[in-house]
């Protein structure tokens, strides 16, 4: 009798083990995806020639932009461009892929978590950056950032190259 609960509790433990091992996975896959489709937009809109081509600027945006956030169950419409860009800021160089859209949407205001500064961008040449992105060149609040595009990138590249060899 004493080997038969013996077993008895060692197959409970090992039950109750696994369910406490479930449980903590199935809470970890749900905040995983919660917070990767918080940061990640549910739905793109590009314009491509075809599948496998680049998306080209969608110029007049504003009409679909209307549609869509009559759509049931839409939070945010926000346009947005996308692509590889060279920061450049004391002295450091990244080449990062970035994101530019305007910040006027409060669903995507109340959405962003701020650090440091202010989701105020009416001021001109304002920006928001990501904390990795601010380390890796050193830049805070106020700094100056400069940014190329991979449409002048072949341009940027040679007058960095002429300057290096001055």
């Amino acid at each position: 009798s004493l080997i038969t609960l013996i077993c008895i509790t060692g197959v409970a433990l090992g039950v109750w083990i696994m369910l406490v091992v479930i449980a903590v996975m199935a809470g970890f896959s749900q905040r995983t995806k919660d917070m990767l489709l918080k940061f990640e937009a549910h739905i793109f809109v590009e314009n491509r020639i075809d599948p496998d081509s680049p998306p080209y600027p969608i110029m007049d945006w504003k009409p679909i932009a209307e549609s869509l956030r009559d759509k049931p169950g839409v939070r945010a419409v926000q346009p947005m461009v996308e692509g590889m860009v060279l920061a450049d800021a004391n002295g450091r160089r990244v080449a990062e892929r970035m994101r530019a859209f305007p910040g006027d949407d409060p669903v995507v205001k109340a959405d962003t978590k701020l650090i440091a500064g202010t989701l105020d961008l009416d001021k001109g040449d304002c920006a928001v950056i990501s904390n990795n992105i601010a380390r890796s060149l050193g830049v805070g609040i106020g700094d100056t950032l400069t940014l190329y595009s991979q449409g002048h990138l072949d341009k940027v590249l040679g007058a960095f190259q002429d300057a290096e060899r001055d």
